[in-house]
């Protein structure tokens, strides 16, 4: 638990001020719940209480003193369904998530949570200024003004788009893993054996990351931060338990309305995905349609295609590897005829922009030269399903 002097010097720093009765007030239950006084106010209804008694800057310190002492921000029923511990962290974080929490990790969490998300542009691979004018009204919260300055400076990337297009990349290429990867990649196989079923020619693989060819046009740190928590450590072993997690979690919320005619699901977590539907009759009844919502993958999935690597999936895990310098990414590769269409909850390039010559590479992120820093709209998923009866005339 963080001390009463340490919540005070971070808000001080973030807030200009140290908001003394906030933090008392949010541990006031300490004295008689000592570890389990997280429950009490450390949630995002806690938040909003504290608006009601400190103003919207009382909020802003509940929140700076939430993520010193959580690491994220749990919902109140978090503590109560166990998806939170008695930290207040997620339970599907290891003990690392608090253990490893540098005051890097701090600081990024509390500056996008009070001002947002940041996301990095590969904007030098757009083909067209509308195109980039479409992306950065659709997904910024740049003012229009500040939307023309950056549409002001779209010359100066079609100049860099030309010069790096006289540089073609080199072929890809891949190993097989060994040493403890391997002894991971072999206990792990059963857990992936529906990908293995449903393509063909795939493999456990060791891939360089400077050839990783990035669907994605931009990252959003926001999440790679989240991502952080859950990679336990460097060595290799840790490296393939994040590559390739053998659990997903997924929190959301399910609404049913009123007539029981729709629903509706909503998650800050955009892996959630439409499964297909299925129809079974229902002998003398009628017939009983099913559809599931499924959280996608996040492990690292790399399609091998003419020679080059391309990332199907997993790719801010990739981003957050190579930012540590990790030179070789274990994975599962793929061996495919034709580039896939990339279909996800952030912005893709088209597949001819990523057969390219010189196509938009996962190493390109770190250059600011090939790209920009935009802030970002946060989002949550949202998926509604709904019946509807209707009587159709005949002729």
């Amino acid at each position: 638990m963080a001390s009463l002097r340490q919540h005070m010097e971070d808000c001080e720093r973030f807030l200009g001020s140290p908001h003394e009765a906030v933090h008392r007030w949010m541990d006031e239950f300490f004295a008689t719940a000592g570890a389990k006084h997280r429950r009490f106010r450390h949630h995002r209804a806690g938040i909003r209480e504290a608006r009601g008694l400190f103003g919207e800057d009382g909020a802003k310190a509940a929140t700076v003193h939430i993520l010193r002492d959580c690491r994220n921000i749990p919902n109140a029923e978090d503590y109560e369904t166990g998806a939170a511990d008695l930290l207040g962290l997620k339970a599907v974080w290891p003990a690392s998530a608090y253990v490893h929490y540098t005051e890097e990790a701090f600081n990024a969490l509390v500056k996008y949570m009070l001002e947002g998300p940041m996301a990095v542009l590969l904007w030098v691979f757009f083909r067209t200024e509308q195109d980039f004018a479409n992306l950065l009204a659709g997904v910024s919260r740049l003012s229009d003004d500040q939307q023309k300055e950056y549409l002001s400076k779209w010359d100066q990337a079609m100049s860099r788009a030309k010069e790096i297009s006289q540089k073609p990349i080199a072929p890809g290429s891949f190993r097989e893993p060994d040493g403890p990867i391997l002894d991971y990649f072999k206990e792990a196989a059963p857990v992936f054996q529906g990908i293995f079923s449903q393509f063909k020619n795939t493999r456990f693989a060791m891939v360089p990351t400077e050839q990783l060819i990035t669907p994605l046009t931009l990252i959003d740190y926001e999440y790679v931060e989240e991502l952080k928590a859950t990679l336990t450590g460097t060595e290799p072993s840790d490296l393939a338990r994040f590559a390739l997690p053998q659990q997903l979690q997924i929190q959301s919320k399910a609404s049913i309305d009123p007539m029981g005619r729709s629903v509706s699901i909503i998650s800050a977590q955009k892996t959630l995905a439409i499964g297909p539907l299925t129809v079974n009759p229902l002998p003398g009844v009628g017939f009983e349609v099913k559809i599931s919502i499924v959280g996608t993958p996040q492990m690292i999935l790399v399609s091998h295609v003419g020679g080059r690597m391309y990332l199907r999936s997993g790719i801010h895990r990739v981003y957050l590897l190579a930012s540590l310098g990790v030179k070789e990414i274990p994975c599962i590769v793929i061996e495919e005829s034709q580039i896939p269409l990339v279909m996800g909850t952030y912005p893709t390039f088209a597949p001819h922009i990523l057969a390219l010559p010189r196509p938009p590479l996962l190493v390109d992120t770190p250059d600011p030269t090939l790209t920009l820093l935009i802030p970002m709209v946060r989002t949550n998923k949202l998926i509604r399903i709904s019946a509807e009866e209707l009587i159709l005339p005949v002729a």
